[in-house]
């Protein structure tokens, strides 16, 4: 787990499927949630870390379609030892964890979640979010919508709405990540264009820019130890060395081979296997550009979780 006492977190992205912005059970573009672990200056309504929720079963005698079956019993057994992080599912379970930023417009009031992005402050339990094989689950059939059972888990209670574009298919998880191999003079190459400010990376220049820049000028990786969420390039890995990280670990679906000393990859099963075994490193920072967005969507061959994004984001905290 990363060292709170001086945790920095970039995270960016869009999604066109089926997430607002920021909303949706968890965390995607601008959104920061702070997840507790275990510390003692929990304020009371923060207590309830170990607390096993009630919640009404997925899977019932109704549900007789075997791929739900077998997606609604692995969902029941995740609710069941996930805590409080599967259950912000509404307007009321969000605002009871909102921290509102200071000068925000009150609840209600329309504001910009660009200028005040909102924050989530929850109580985490990490072994049993590392001890949840069920996170990490596949399904190679791509489902193109979720079921109506699940859309309200998905858009917080009917907040947000529900539309398709293009459908993806991209089987990354237990298979190999787009690029395979990421070689040293690759990196090294991303690292000079970083500085030069002429890194396109995934996203074009802008973004890797923009990127570079937050992490030159806001936050302090000078010899620190990163965590990169989701990278299918190393752009963001090259751009962290440029700017003096001392050492980059990149969680993606697929596996990757690095070849360079500074870069280290882990597909999310090695990830948490190896927090298990306790020989998960400590890391200063975690960044993620248009990543966690997607997790629990099934493009990747995730199988569908409507608590995908901040179960990723709480393993990484």
């Amino acid at each position: 787990m990363a060292k709170q006492n001086r945790k920095s977190i970039l995270c960016s992205g869009s999604s066109r499927i089926s997430k607002l912005r920021c909303f949706l059970g968890g965390l995607a573009v601008v959104a920061f949630i702070r997840l507790i672990s275990n510390s003692k200056q929990l304020s009371s309504r923060l207590s309830d870390v170990d607390v096993a929720l009630e919640f009404e079963p997925l899977l019932t005698d109704a549900i007789t379609d075997e791929w739900k079956r077998e997606l609604y019993g692995r969902l029941d057994a995740l609710r069941r030892k996930c805590g409080v992080l599967c259950s912000i599912n509404d307007k009321v379970s969000f605002l009871k964890y909102l921290v509102r930023h200071p000068g925000a417009p009150p609840v209600g009031d329309p504001f910009s979640m660009e200028e005040y992005p909102p924050h989530l402050e929850a109580p985490v339990n990490c072994r049993s979010l590392f001890e949840l094989e069920e996170i990490d689950a596949g399904d190679s059939t791509f489902p193109e919508r979720p079921p109506d059972e699940l859309q309200p888990f998905y858009t917080l209670g009917g907040l947000a709405t529900v539309y398709y574009d293009k459908i993806y298919r991209r089987q990354y998880l237990e298979s190999n990540a787009m690029v395979k191999v990421w070689t040293k003079d690759n990196i090294e190459l991303g690292k000079q264009k970083s500085l030069r400010k002429e890194n396109g990376g995934t996203y074009g220049v802008k973004v890797t820019n923009e990127a570079f820049t937050i992490m030159r000028d806001k936050i302090d990786l000078e010899g620190k130890s990163v965590l990169v969420i989701g990278s299918e390039k190393p752009w963001l890995e090259s751009a962290a060395l440029a700017v003096g990280a001392a050492r980059v670990t990149t969680l993606e679906y697929g596996s990757i081979s690095s070849q360079h000393p500074d870069v280290n990859t882990m597909t999310p099963n090695e990830f948490r296997l190896a927090y298990l075994r306790g020989e998960l490193p400590r890391f200063d920072a975690v960044l993620t550009v248009s990543s966690l967005e997607h997790s629990g969507l099934g493009r990747y061959g995730d199988a569908l979780n409507p608590w995908g994004d901040i179960l990723s984001l709480a393993r990484a905290w």
